[in-house]
């Protein structure tokens, strides 16, 4: 955190240090079955700030398990089949040293986190003929947390949960249309059926009209429910429940695409964080909330350099007190340019971010433009060097009032694929 905005933190340079490893492996039994497991895992140990004093030491450990394996399937020409079993483990410690006892009394604390997840996954697609694909399947999984944290009981909690869904996708003539259903049961929560559906028409081979409106539902997390630094067995928070709807106009021909659409979404018990003390927050929900925008989205190629970017104007509001929604910018974009040459790669980016309140207090976080670089070298197929830039000129900036975001930073590594 920036001390210069808040006196109760210590203005050290915290640090932030990790290994993570990413894999993927797969096997072709035949030309119809696969199998495969995927694997990713960090382990990071850091210091932050725990607004307790100039002269506190706070530091934190985290460890993230994610694998999966999966099968893929052809049964028949036109029935393709994945299951998938996934299971993810979260671990997370946060100690907090008081040396000041700037309110008046010791706030130094200690909390501990852990949680895991399990996901039976089951999908299907149906080739009905050359126009029309039909999709089914369902998820089936479990949540478990165990938390502890001083002056709070130790509690540990899980839920099971499953989802079931249906969809067709196809084409009549210049028509095309897709269908979706699914409904999500969570344990002691709640349940919703929810829906897409969209159509597009061909105007002429190469521009179309589009249109679609979809409902949406997201349960709230068993941190968000249970951490006792967030809500303590905040049991009252509601699932948020959304309808989008949006339209546009689309060209496309060869590597060139232009799409212009508009779009407006209306959200009950949008789940928000809001500041109840000096060092306290608990999450809430915003009973209205209604975001409407535009978006232009591109890509071309230019003298062999590709082109791709993103423009969006919108205005998300709380309707309750009429105010901006916090850390969402009116207008924001990004433009990224590459070209390959060879067994080279080249590449960059620059992302703008406008201003926009912090949400968490009565702040506004300016707005922010960052460069980022990037190159890969292909030795062959299966190896190849990278390396990239990030804030490339260094730029000051926040995504929540006060945390600075990091400095330039340089990477460079090994990418193996076996």
């Amino acid at each position: 955190m920036n001390s210069s905005k808040d006196p109760t933190v210590n203005p050290d340079d915290d640090y932030d240090r990790n290994i993570s490893i990413n894999a993927a492996v797969s096997q072709k039994l035949n030309a119809n079955h696969e199998l495969g497991m995927h694997l990713y895992t960090y382990d990071t140990h850091f210091d932050y700030d725990g607004q307790s004093g100039p002269n506190e030491d706070a530091s934190g450990k985290a460890k993230l398990l994610t694998a999966a394996i999966y099968s893929k399937n052809r049964f028949t020409q036109d029935w393709l089949s994945t299951l998938t079993l996934s299971y993810t483990d979260v671990k997370r410690n946060y100690d907090v040293i008081d040396r000041d006892f700037l309110w008046g009394f010791d706030v130094g604390y200690n909390s501990r986190y852990e949680s895991n997840s399990t996901l039976l996954q089951w999908e299907n697609r149906f080739a009905l003929n050359s126009d029309w694909t039909l999709t089914a399947g369902m998820d089936i999984g479990s949540d478990k947390a165990n938390i502890s944290s001083s002056g709070y009981s130790d509690f540990s909690v899980d839920r099971s949960k499953y989802s079931v869904y249906a969809g067709a996708m196809g084409n009549i003539g210049a028509h095309s249309l897709q269908t979706n259903i699914r409904y999500d049961y969570v344990e002691d929560v709640d349940s919703d059926l929810t829906g897409y559906l969209g159509y597009g028409y061909d105007l002429t081979s190469n521009w179309k009209l589009l249109a679609s409106v979809s409902t949406s539902f997201l349960a709230p997390t068993l941190d968000q429910l249970y951490n006792p630094m967030y809500g303590n067995n905040n049991e009252d928070l509601k699932s948020e429940r959304s309808t989008n709807y949006e339209a546009g106009i689309q060209y496309a021909k060869g590597k060139d695409l232009v799409r212009l659409s508009v779009f407006e979404w209306h959200t009950r018990d949008l789940i928000n964080t809001v500041k109840t003390g000096p060092y306290t927050s608990v999450y809430q929900n915003v009973g209205k909330a209604k975001n409407t925008g535009v978006e232009l989205n591109a890509q071309t190629e230019i003298f062999g350099f590709d082109f791709t970017s993103n423009l969006t104007w919108q205005n998300p509001k709380d309707r309750e007190k009429d105010v901006q929604l916090g850390h969402r910018a009116k207008f924001f974009g990004s433009l990224n340019v590459s070209k390959t040459l060879g067994q080279w790669y080249f590449g960059g980016d620059i992302q703008y971010t406008g201003h926009r309140p912090d949400g968490y207090n009565d702040k506004e976080l300016s707005s922010y433009t960052l460069v980022n670089l990037n190159a890969r070298y292909n030795i062959n197929k299966n190896i190849s060097l990278y390396a990239r830039i990030e804030n490339l000129f260094d730029k000051e900036y926040e995504t929540a009032y006060g945390y600075n975001q990091p400095d330039r930073g340089a990477y460079v590594g090994v990418n193996v694929k076996m």
